[in-house]
């Protein structure tokens, strides 16, 4: 977990469900978080399994939720 005391200006970006953060805005960040998530089957036959994504919404919710269980 990253620490940082109350003032402290934090910025947090969210990816689109399907593509995420590109590898560009991902550069500029000094941390990353990633919600895990279960793997599910595809209709591909090479691919049998796909990583699943949250909505954003979802994911903006568990974050908000972490950060708030840490800075009680």
């Amino acid at each position: 977990m990253l620490h940082c005391t109350y003032g402290t200006q934090v910025a947090v970006l969210f990816g689109n469900e399907r593509s995420g953060l590109s590898n560009e805005e991902l550069k500029r960040c000094t941390e990353t978080v990633a919600i895990p998530t279960a793997a599910v089957p595809s209709a591909n036959p090479k691919d049998p399994l796909v990583q699943s994504s949250l909505n954003l919404s979802h994911a903006v919710t568990v974050l908000c939720y972490e950060v708030r269980c840490a800075f009680p």
